[in-house]
């Protein structure tokens, strides 16, 4: 029996291109094993991948799965083995990498309750996962002038005696504020962010630094003087918070002391002849003061309209400093201002 010759050819043609297709998915499979985790990550930011069973496999028992970098068989109980929904893609990279800042804290009781968190974390106790969600894990709104990430300070003094806020300065490269947010547009091509995170107490702030240049990629990172805040059971008062409250409440009695003598001087004997010291008293009672400024005094010099004058003046001042306090503190979008003022 003769074969046709077109017949032949199609065979070949398409024997090769069987065999050229599965040589190039040994290749992509290579160089996808073999890609650096620093520079693209996928390993660390994906959940386990399921590749196609191979030709001749009739079930999908036989599926090879890609396994977490750092984690060689997910049945050893390595981070993120088992049920990975629980937590988000950006969780799950921060835990990563936080997994592999541990070796070089300085601190070995940093150590220690740090990879004790991060197990925490992991069997999703509520004081340790309260600390991972009050910690910024990542940025918005750099370049509006939004550099304040600061996580949540209340719910991390929420753990206890165990847990620290710190408040840290990151630069972060790539990122530039823009000229309606700043008054001088920044040549520098990077941008310092308050970053806020709650680590355990025992870390010092050389082993808090260290944890911030490992997940946020920073190499410039310090944390202030008096930058990090712990939950102290044993409050001490200062002195100078001493002398504040005895200035307060030496007023307050004088009030007190003041308002109580002009009621006993109103209700007492009218012909009592009153001294100089009981006319100095007197001028810290509520109820003269109050007298004082309601009463409808008569204007002989024609110059009623100054005190108008004051009274807005007074009331400018004091939504001027209001609103300095606003916008000169932690602000999530301080180029409002800049406009608002141009638009109006």
């Amino acid at each position: 029996m003769k074969v046709p010759l077109a017949v032949l050819i199609l065979a070949g043609l398409s024997t090769v291109g069987v065999s050229g297709s599965e040589v190039f998915e040994s290749e992509v499979d290579h160089a996808s094993s073999n890609d650096h985790p620093q520079s693209i990550g996928r390993n660390r930011i994906l959940p386990e991948r399921v590749r196609k069973p191979a030709a001749g496999s009739e079930t999908g028992s036989d599926k090879e799965t890609i396994p977490l970098i750092g984690q060689e068989d997910p049945e050893e109980g390595q981070l993120f083995a088992g049920d990975r929904g629980q937590f988000s893609v950006v969780d799950r990279v921060l835990l990563a990498l936080l997994r592999d800042a541990l070796g070089s804290l300085e601190g070995s009781r940093c150590r220690r309750d740090m990879n004790w968190t991060l197990d925490a974390i992991e069997r999703k106790e509520p004081w340790a996962v309260a600390m991972l969600d009050a910690s910024t894990k990542s940025t918005s709104g750099l370049e509006q002038g939004d550099v304040f990430q600061l996580g949540h300070f209340d719910q991390c003094m929420g753990v206890g005696s165990f847990g620290q806020y710190c408040l840290a300065d990151v630069r972060l490269e790539g990122y530039r504020l823009r000229a309606q947010v700043s008054r001088q547009m920044s040549t520098e091509n990077s941008t310092i962010v308050h970053w806020g995170v709650c680590v355990p107490a025992s870390c010092a702030d050389s082993d808090v630094g260290r944890l911030l240049q490992m997940t946020t990629g920073s190499r410039e990172v310090t944390i202030p003087e008096r930058g990090c805040h712990r939950e102290s059971g044993n409050a001490r008062t200062s002195t100078a918070e001493v002398v504040y409250a005895s200035v307060i409440m030496f007023f307050v009695l004088m009030v007190l002391a003041s308002t109580c003598y002009h009621v006993r001087s109103m209700y007492g004997s009218g012909s009592e002849k009153q001294s100089t010291f009981g006319s100095v008293l007197r001028s810290f009672s509520v109820v003269e003061n109050l007298r004082k400024l309601v009463q409808d005094s008569k204007d002989d010099h024609g110059l009623g309209c100054i005190n108008g004058i004051k009274s807005v003046a007074m009331f400018f001042i004091l939504g001027s400093h209001a609103l300095l306090f606003m916008a000169g503190g932690a602000t999530y979008n301080p180029g409002f201002h800049g406009e608002f003022l141009e638009r109006n």
